[in-house]
Formats: C-alpha cells, sequence, structure tokens
C-alpha cells in the first residue's frame, strides 16, 4: 500500500500555509502508520524491516518466517489500520490517494 496527503493550497485543512508538523492530514495519516508499525512490533511480537526518511515510512515484513498466530495478528493489525485511513480517505478525498500493491 502506497499512500499520500497533499496539502490544500489556500491554507485551509491540510494547508501549506501551515507551520511544519500541522498539516492535520498529513498528522493523522502519519500518526496511524507509526501506530501500525508499534503495533506489529508490540502486540504482535514482530520485528519489520523499516526506514523513515523525510517523512516517509516504509517497512516490510517477512511474512513466510511468521508462525500462523502472528500471521493472524498481522493480518488484524493491517486490517484496522486500513479501515481508518479508508475512513479518512472517505472525509478528505481530494487530500489523500491510496494505492494497493
Amino acid at each position: 500500500m502506497k499512500g499520500h496527503a497533499v496539502p490544500e493550497d489556500s491554507g485551509g485543512i491540510g494547508g501549506s500555509n501551515t507551520a511544519k508538523g500541522e498539516n492535520i492530514i498529513c498528522a493523522a495519516v502519519s500518526f496511524a502508520a507509526l501506530t501500525l508499525l508499534r503495533s506489529i512490533k508490540i502486540v504482535g511480537n514482530i520485528d519489520p524491516d523499516y526506514t523513515f526518511d523525510d517523512g516517509m515510512l516504509q517497512f516490510s515484513v517477512k511474512v513466510s518466517e511468521l508462525d500462523s498466530k502472528k500471521k493472524q495478528v498481522l493480518k488484524i493489525l493491517i486490517e484496522s489500520f486500513i479501515i481508518g485511513i479508508l475512513d479518512l480517505k472517505q472525509q478528505y478525498k481530494d487530500f489523500i490517494t491510496i494505492q494497493f500493491n
């Protein structure tokens, strides 16, 4: 899954005229993604490979190396994340794009 929150030119919600870190939509997406990563590590006891650089979070999990319980936990966590992001996209469809690979 790949996503991006686009700032609004007028400076409204998610506006580019807000101070760095105050973009509410970007902050919400970032919070959800970081919560997913932390949940995978803490709840799932799974150690994903990840990088966080210039606002871009990328992580991967070697699913083939997980037992069935960890796979189930991972599935639930990812589905929960997707539900939240899709709800956010529905509210702010002009600012969020999502691509599933």
